[in-house]
């Protein structure tokens, strides 16, 4: 039997024996039921709402509590994106620092708010907002 043919033979076998293992361990989108996705989807949505929540002390605390402490994070606004903590915290801090704190009785609102989920523990949001303020001048 030549080396190839052995070769080929071994891939085969590591993929049926390693396929059967890889399908039990990540549960597939079909394994959540239309139920299941909108409570996800409502419980996410819930979450960034009472985040975003401007008359809550601590503003840039409740906004960075909806990402994880360490690992990647991706984060999309006004045609930018940033993919670190540390960097979504500063420009969330100056945000906060010479626009938000200047906003007098902010409110922020949701005007649309898509969630795709992928799985039990992903999802994906996409919104658009505006934030209803009166300036220092009263404006």
């Amino acid at each position: 039997m030549s080396i190839q043919l052995r070769a080929r033979r071994f891939a085969l076998l590591a993929l049926c024996v390693a396929a059967p293992f890889a399908a039990a361990c990540a549960p597939s989108e079909s394994q959540l039921t239309a139920p299941e996705r909108t409570a996800i989807a409502d419980s996410l949505k819930r979450m960034v709402i009472a985040a975003y929540d401007l008359s809550k002390p601590d503003v840039v605390g409740s906004l960075m509590s909806l990402y994880p402490e360490s690992g990647r994070v991706i984060s999309a606004s006004g045609g930018a994106m940033t993919t670190t903590r540390p960097l979504l915290e500063e420009q969330i801090k100056t945000f906060w620092k010479y626009v938000g704190s200047n906003m007098k009785q902010p409110k922020w609102v949701w005007t649309a708010m898509e969630v795709d989920v992928l799985s039990r523990d992903a999802a994906v949001m996409t919104s658009t907002y505006r934030i209803p303020h009166t300036t220092p001048n009263g404006r």
